[in-house]
């Protein structure tokens, strides 16, 4: 959509050039990402490598991707309205934050306690009561023997301890300093604990040791002497029940349920606990107190509670068995967090900028940066030059990959307890433990540590999205959020208290907002947009220019969830100022947004992101521009434009949908007098024939 905006000033603004800021934060909900249009405008006036993680866990599966947010370089915008996918490396965000970034391993001397991929400093065998516990996946085994060094793999330094393919770190025994490696020291034990709770999302059980445990459970509960009753769903007609569906708006019967856990249908054992219950409670509902049917529902309700407690019990106690020996996080309680699987386009001629598939075999070259599916490498031809702008590649130089790869979150242990945790549960930053050496303690130990000292406030002050440099935007942007939030919030209140007639005061308690907003431009530079030789060539008798300069900028949204920053929102935009030419003069491109659902509560999103570009606008209009570009395109399906990996249940918006989204937005822009005409592509350049791109 295309904005024209009205009362300008005349006046020249100074152009603020903050420096760039960079920060590593979590996984941001709203429409999808939006790149721009071109539209006419009036001439006037205008206002390091680093090292792995803490004795981290091999990872069999794959090294861990880093996941921070860049101050990557905006490339170069396609003419003629075409809209921009992938012009951006995305962010890889974890389920709650930032997993470290891998980098180059330091060389060590041979460590011989090698055991399943990890070190130790004494053998396995010779533990002494209250020793470390093995990590995740280590299996008992008899001594060994005499140690005998690691096998390098193919192209390994000898003298160095190898597994999976990976340098063994070996377990630092001396003195370790205690550093500020960890978000949690600048908690207080409130925020610990709510953390902790955060991360506790109970037994997190695999689809197949559901179903084998739930089956376990249901097969005893049909052979019950009662249970011809409720295997089968009732039959309304044939036992004479008319008023059946009326009274009973969801039916139930164990022998749907046996189904429901034959075919994978149930994914928590709260699902398969309400639905067993819901069977019993049916009959009971409908039949009457004291009658032999409810009296049949109640003792096998009663039995089946008995069995479900002493099945919870059971998984409760493996559950702890395995975080002892470090077989899951001491946190999550979960083995292994996989990441999205990184995505790879294709450089070659037959299908460029198409998703290369999974589990298929590609070609890449230059730092993993240019890549070829298996049809376009086939189509280069033996000896020539593959020209890609900043590199010259050859084919006999690519190398052959297969598409499959898995990576994992990395782990750490606790100094103390020595369980291990996953980093991002820990909220551990491996990239400051350079050496490998400093004291980590987890947030259970910390809180025993704190309690003893009668310390209940955090004990660091590391920086958080409050530390971020601010900016005039920034600071206008963020007044003007809080402000709107808080006007809506009395809203709510005011009209619950009306509807429930109780006191406002009692009404402002019932709504709340999941934690401060904070909103920060990251990103300030200077580009330069070279002019396409087609776009130059058809319009050479206009003196079309050869380049735009612009200044792009960043601006992502933070919210504290559970005493965290999280990235919520992604905003690029793009200012031309009164020194481009024509069409350009003047302009503003709203060219990428992006955004995750994590926002507390949810039904706020909608509002905070309209408030932003409605704030951004006013604020551009204030300077001097004059036409403000947005380009409503939703990704395709497996595309993202800043944040890499999207919530499962996070979907994507159609057409129409996202266009609407922006059009309500720009509605309210000219309810406020920030925006005066709405026009789009196709109005300005394609119903009149007068008109071209140069307009």
């Amino acid at each position: 959509q295309a904005v024209k905006q009205q009362n300008l000033p005349q006046s020249q603004p100074q152009q603020q050039q903050p420096p760039p800021a960079r920060t590593a934060a979590p996984p941001v909900a709203g429409p999808a990402p939006s790149s721009a249009l071109m539209q006419p405008a009036q001439p006037g006036p205008v206002a390091s490598s680093e090292p792995p993680s803490k004795r981290r866990k091999s990872n069999v599966t794959g090294a861990p991707v880093p996941v921070t947010y860049p101050q990557q370089p905006v490339q170069q915008r396609p003419q003629s309205g075409q809209p921009i996918l992938q012009q951006r490396p995305p962010v890889q965000p974890s389920a709650h934050g930032v997993p470290p970034k891998p980098g180059a391993i330091p060389t060590q001397p041979l460590n011989p306690n090698v055991k399943a991929g990890y070190v130790y400093s004494h053998p396995p065998a010779a533990q002494a009561p209250g020793a470390a516990a093995a990590p995740p996946g280590a299996a008992a085994a008899p001594d060994p023997g005499p140690a005998r060094p690691a096998v390098p793999p193919a192209g390994g330094v000898p003298g160095l301890a190898y597994s999976n393919g990976q340098v063994i770190m070996p377990k630092h025994t001396g003195p370790k300093p205690q550093e500020d490696h960890t978000l949690i020291n600048c908690f207080s034990i409130e925020q610990i604990e709510t953390h902790i709770e955060s991360l506790n999302k109970g037994l997190q059980l695999n689809p197949q040791r559901l179903k084998t445990k739930c089956l376990e459970v249901h097969k005893v509960l049909q052979s019950h002497q009662h249970a011809w009753v409720f295997n089968t769903p009732v039959d309304p007609v044939e036992l004479g029940l008319p008023d059946y569906f009326e009274v009973i708006k969801r039916p139930m019967d164990l022998g749907t349920i046996k189904k429901r856990l034959e075919n994978g249908c149930y994914h928590s054992l709260e699902d398969y606990q309400g639905d067993v219950c819901l069977s019993f409670d049916n009959a009971m509902l409908y039949n009457p107190e004291g009658s032999v049917v409810w009296n049949m529902a109640s003792e096998m309700k009663t039995k089946f509670e008995q069995d479900y407690a002493s099945l919870m019990r059971q998984l409760q106690a493996e559950e702890e068995v395995k975080r002892k020996k470090g077989d899951s996080c001491l946190l999550c309680g979960c083995e292994k967090l996989l990441f999205e699987p990184p995505v790879f386009y294709c450089n070659g001629l037959s299908c460029p900028s198409k998703r290369i598939r999974r589990n298929s075999y590609y070609y890449v070259g230059s730092n993993n940066q240019y890549h070829w599916c298996h049809q376009c490498f086939g189509e280069l031809k033996d000896g020539q030059a593959i020209e890609l702008g900043d590199v010259q590649l050859k084919k006999d130089g690519l190398t052959k990959k297969k598409n499959d790869e898995v990576h994992e979150e990395s782990w750490v242990q606790c100094d103390q307890c020595e369980r291990w945790i996953h980093q991002i549960c820990a909220l551990f930053n491996t990239r400051q433990n350079k050496d490998q050496r400093s004291e980590y303690t987890c947030p259970r130990c910390t809180i025993e540590e704190r309690k003893k000292k009668g310390n209940i406030e955090g004990t660091s002050s590391t920086p958080m999205a409050e530390d971020l440099p601010r900016t005039k935007l920034s600071e206008r942007l963020e007044n003007h959020v809080r402000v709107k939030v808080d006007e809506y919030f009395e809203k709510c209140a005011r009209d619950k208290a009306a509807a429930e007639n109780i006191p406002l005061v009692e009404a402002q308690k019932g709504l709340w907002m999941g934690g401060p907003i904070t909103i920060r431009q990251v990103t300030s530079m200077d580009r330069k947009l070279e002019v396409r030789e087609r776009m130059k060539r058809r319009y050479a008798f206009k003196n079309y220019p050869d380049e735009f300069t612009f200044r792009c900028k960043c601006i992502v949204v933070f919210q504290n969830l559970d005493g965290v920053d999280v990235i919520l929102f992604g905003l690029y935009v793009f200012e031309h100022d009164e020194k481009n030419p024509a069409p350009n003069t003047r302009t503003v491109y709203v060219s990428y947004l992006d955004s995750v659902h994590y926002m507390k509560p949810r039904r706020m999103r909608t509002l905070i992101y309209h408030e932003i570009l409605i704030s951004y606008l006013d604020y551009v209009r204030a300077k001097g521009f004059r036409t403000a570009h947005i380009w409503a395109c939703p990704p395709l399906k497996g595309d993202d434009y800043i944040l890499y990996a999207k919530p499962e249940d996070q979907k994507t918006p159609r057409d129409d949908r996202l266009r609407q989204w922006y059009l309500d937005m720009l509605v309210e822009c000219q309810k406020r007098g920030i925006v005066g005409q709405v026009t789009n592509m196709y109005d300005l350049y394609f119903a009149n024939g007068k008109n071209d791109a140069t307009v």
